[in-house]
């Protein structure tokens, strides 16, 4: 860990990461209302909107929980890293 928080290419190459996966993550959050088909919904379309959404939020969670994440969190805390605290 402490090796790897003082590589400037990995940090960046980390970072780099983390800002996709932030930007990714809010889009996905804001999206929430948004809806393809306008007020022409069914309420069977309307489930289906929310199960899809629900399926995509628990994807993002078991992501998160993800070890692989949380030693890239663990750098990210060493080096620390700016773009941590928006993630």
């Amino acid at each position: 860990m402490d090796t790897a928080s003082t590589d400037k290419d990995l940090l960046q190459r980390l970072e780099t990461t983390v800002i996709f996966w932030t930007r990714q993550i809010k889009e996905l959050v804001s999206n929430q209302d948004v809806n393809n088909q306008g007020d022409s919904n069914t309420p069977l379309d309307e489930i289906k909107h929310w199960e899809d959404r629900n399926n995509n939020l628990k994807v993002v969670s078991q992501r998160l929980k993800d070890a692989k994440l949380k030693k890239i969190i663990e750098v990210l805390e060493k080096a620390s890293s700016s773009y941590l605290q928006a993630f």
